[in-house]
């Protein structure tokens, strides 16, 4: 059995019958057809076909032989040389009969055979070439498919290394907890196994890129080095050919590092031995912040290798700048929160519809609310009835003129009730331009409204009390007047106008106790009325009219004082209590050394016990001690041999400090008269003084927590005992 052999498009051979071949048939139907042309002639004068045309048959039989070789070189197309001896050896079967018995030329056999063997020449060759062809178009193809499975393999270990780039990545990603030398030991342990390398380094580059400081080693780099001092920085300028990433600004790799090259520099004993190399620059921007090296890998490092320990080490630093990003947020989220959590104001954001956006936590404290509570309802429904046309006016003529505007406004907390708040909105943009509403800041100011309401109603019974004030001081002012003139008209008058104007002047003394802050500029009129009929009228008024503008102006100096000592009483209680150690036998030494110099006409003996220490207020305990001192000071003005003592004792476990001194005492019937403002067991033509004094003594002890007490006798001195807690 004839079989037939066909090549398939993957180049594999397969037998089939040939009867099956399709080629075949058309063969067969070629050399049948042929064979029927070639015999025309012999069959026309056979049949006796005396009409019909036939010179062609009789004339040009090598022409009918000649297409005997369409079927040869088709069987040599199809079948090669298996073909070419069939369809030749059937095309002499065929020639032979005509050859021996019909052909009218010379030799035909020999005509025949010759053009059998041009025709088996010819598919011969043909089949030839055609081998060839065959043969060249499947050595291509076998090329191209050589071709196409290394780039399918180059592409397949491109795709596996990408793969195990991402899935490093992906890790990296997910190490939101990890420390900054856990994420690049990391990456450069995949840094080496996707280059296929044995070592790798990773070095970060300051900011001006003059100085490497090298983070991390890879394991294996780590155990082959030998050298114990690692260093961790390298100054750019002196580093060797891996410095040069940074100095050209480009990868840098080297296949053959033992070769000889001018930009090494060597490397110290014990360092890790190279045979290939290759680093590259890491660039945020224009500034290289990265140098990661690889090395020793088997073959020789290819751009792959460049782009692979590139893309990871880029990837690697952005994962870093956002960890480095969160951190940062998470802490500004902080310290944001603590800053509105307890900052005395509450901040909101309000829509130009006057809606709530936003509310710091701070609103807990101010109003009552939680700071969602009130997202999505109208800011405007909680400002009190009364103010809320004029707080709305306010608000849209900020929204409409993109401008800061500040309103005070009654605001209903949680609670139902109404505080006064202070709220301040500036315009509140996008990020890209848009105008959405304003950032108001809101404080409470209900304290200080309750505060100004007072000071208001106190402002308008001070006026009112001024007024009346001011009339009975006229009317006083116009009396003393009318005196002068009585007084200028008749000298007889002289003890009726000085009984007048004593009454008058206690008047004004007793009015100056209740109400000593309104004085003081009555005071001043009085006084300096009195100055100008002392020089406009000098020539006309008599020595006994002087002596009564002398008088009234020592009695308005002296209500003067009195109002100065009350200020400084009210004061006591309103200063700033300072609580620190007190040296009081300092203190006291410094109080006596300052009222001699004062008086140096007077010497009194002191006696100060040493080392008396107490805690509290300095400035305060100056002002109690002076005015006690002052006051023995002055009721031993009259003693031959004047004495102050200053100590200590101890009562019932209890300190207690004391001022004795040798004066004129006082009567223990008027004791609770002692530190009452304005009482004195003194008159003041005898012991000049206020009688403020030490009422403010007391003050400032009792502010102390301690108590104040007095003993004396007439003619026996005095003693003023006091306690300061510890």
């Amino acid at each position: 059995m004839i079989n037939s052999t066909i090549t398939s498009n993957t180049h594999e051979l397969k037998q089939i019958p040939v009867w099956k071949n399709a080629s075949f048939w058309h063969i067969t139907a070629l050399m049948a057809a042929f064979s029927v042309f070639y015999y025309m002639d012999v069959i026309i004068d056979s049949e006796g076909w005396v009409n019909l045309r036939y010179d062609i048959f009789y004339t040009v039989h090598d022409l009918h032989r000649a297409f005997f070789l369409i079927p040869v070189m088709y069987a040599a197309y199809a079948f090669r040389i298996k073909g070419i001896a069939v369809t030749s050896l059937l095309s002499l079967l065929i020639f032979l009969p005509r050859a021996l018995f019909v052909s009218p030329y010379p030799n035909p056999l020999l005509r025949a055979l010759i053009f059998i063997i041009s025709m088996i020449i010819m598919g011969v060759f043909l089949s030839l070439l055609l081998n060839n062809i065959s043969a060249r178009k499947k050595l291509e193809e076998d090329l191209s498919q050589a071709q196409n499975d290394l780039l399918s393999k180059q592409a397949e270990d491109k795709l596996a290394l990408n793969s195990q780039r991402m899935q490093a990545l992906l890790k990296l990603n997910r190490m939101t907890e990890a420390t900054l030398k856990e994420i690049t030991d990391f990456a450069l342990e995949e840094a080496v196994s996707l280059t296929q390398s044995k070592i790798g380094y990773l070095a970060f580059v300051n900011e001006d890129e003059s100085v490497l400081t090298m983070h991390s080693w890879s394991k294996s780099a780590m155990a082959e080095c030998a050298i114990d001092e690692k260093p961790i920085t390298y100054p750019v300028v002196s580093t060797g050919l891996w410095g040069e990433a940074v100095r050209q600004r480009k990868p840098i790799v080297t296949n053959n590092y033992a070769a000889a090259n001018p930009l090494k520099k060597g490397y110290p004993q014990g360092h890790v031995i190279l045979k290939r190399h290759m680093n590259i620059p890491i660039f945020v921007g224009t500034r290289i912040v990265i140098v990661a090296g690889v090395g020793n890998k088997d073959e020789d490092y290819d751009h792959g290798d460049i782009e692979q320990l590139t893309l990871l080490m880029e990837g690697m630093w952005r994962i870093i700048e956002r960890q480095r990003i969160e951190h940062d947020l998470h802490k500004s989220e902080e310290r944001y929160r603590r800053i509105t959590d307890n900052m005395s104001d509450f901040v909101s954001e309000i829509d130009p519809q006057g809606i709530f956006r936003y509310n710091s936590p701070s609103i807990r404290r101010i109003l009552g609310y939680d700071p969602e509570e009130l997202i999505g309802s109208c800011a405007f429904d909680l400002v009190h009835p009364e103010d809320r046309e004029y707080v709305i006016a306010r608000y849209m003529e900020g929204i409409n003129t993109l401008s800061d505007r500040d309103v005070e406004q009654r605001y209903r907390c949680k609670d139902g009730n109404y505080i006064w708040l202070r709220s301040s909105g500036h315009p509140l943009y996008e990020s890209t331009g848009e105008h959405i509403g304003m950032i108001v800041n809101s404080n409470d100011i209900t304290e200080r409204k309750l505060a100004e309401e007072k000071i208001h109603q106190l402002n308008v019974e001070l006026e009112q009390k001024v007024a009346e004030r001011t009339r009975a001081l006229h009317d006083s002012q116009l009396a003393l007047l009318n005196l002068v003139d009585d007084l200028n008209q008749s000298a007889k008058n002289t003890a009726l106008a000085t009984r007048k104007l004593e009454e008058t002047n206690n008047e004004l003394k007793a009015f100056s106790y209740s109400v000593s802050h309104d004085l003081r500029a009555p005071l001043r009129s009085i006084d300096g009325f009195s100055l100008a009929l002392m020089e406009d009228y000098q020539e006309t008024l008599d020595d006994t009219g002087k002596n009564y503008l002398n008088k009234i102006r020592a009695a308005t100096q002296h209500m003067g004082l009195l109002i100065e000592d009350m200020l400084k009483l009210s004061r006591i209680s309103h200063a700033e209590f300072q609580h620190e150690s007190i040296d009081l036998s300092n203190l006291v030494q410094s109080i006596a050394q300052t009222i001699q110099h004062n008086n140096p006409d007077k010497d009194i003996k002191m006696i100060i016990q040493k080392d008396i220490i107490i805690k509290g207020d300095r400035n305060s305990m100056e002002i109690a001690l002076t005015n006690l001192i002052e006051n023995a000071w002055k009721f031993t003005g009259k003693q031959k041999q004047p004495l102050i003592e200053f100590g200590m004792t101890l009562t019932e476990d209890k300190k207690v400090f004391f001022i004795r001194d040798n004066g004129v005492g006082f009567n223990m019937a008027y004791t609770n008269k002692l530190f009452g403002a304005f009482q004195r067991l003194h008159s003041t033509d005898e012991f000049p003084g206020t009688g403020i004094g030490l009422a403010t003594v007391k003050r400032i002890i009792t502010r102390h927590g301690g108590q104040i007490w007095a003993e004396g006798e007439v003619g026996k001195g005095a003693t003023f005992f006091f306690t300061i807690p510890e």
